[in-house]
């Protein structure tokens, strides 16, 4: 297995907010997963970080989803790492689209 290109490594205020975050029970599902998916691979902790595949069979969530998650924090930070991507394919609406008007009922 190849060497992890992201390592998580957190501070102490840093590990109390994720760990309040994921006690409170009013943050949104996928923002609780991310917190415990950065509190289980923090290499900071006694016995150091756990390997992806364990997150995964623990948490029930996709390797692919916890290496992402890593890759946001040490690339966009916290903020990215706990929020949802944002759609970037999405068209634009143009500034002057109405809705399409029915005819009335009253024609009928």
């Amino acid at each position: 297995m190849p060497k992890k290109k992201y390592i998580v490594t957190l501070t102490e205020q840093e590990r109390s907010y994720l760990e309040d975050l994921t006690k409170k029970g009013k943050s949104p599902a996928y923002k609780v997963n991310h917190a415990r998916i950065l509190l289980l691979a923090d290499t900071n902790q006694s016995g150091g970080g756990w390997k992806d595949q364990d997150i995964s069979q623990a948490l029930k969530i996709s390797v692919a989803t916890i290496e992402r998650v890593r890759q946001c924090l040490v690339k966009e930070g916290m903020t990215a790492a706990l929020g949802r991507k944002t759609a970037q394919n999405q068209r634009q609406r143009r500034k002057g689209w109405k809705a399409r008007s029915l005819p009335d009922c009253d024609d009928l």
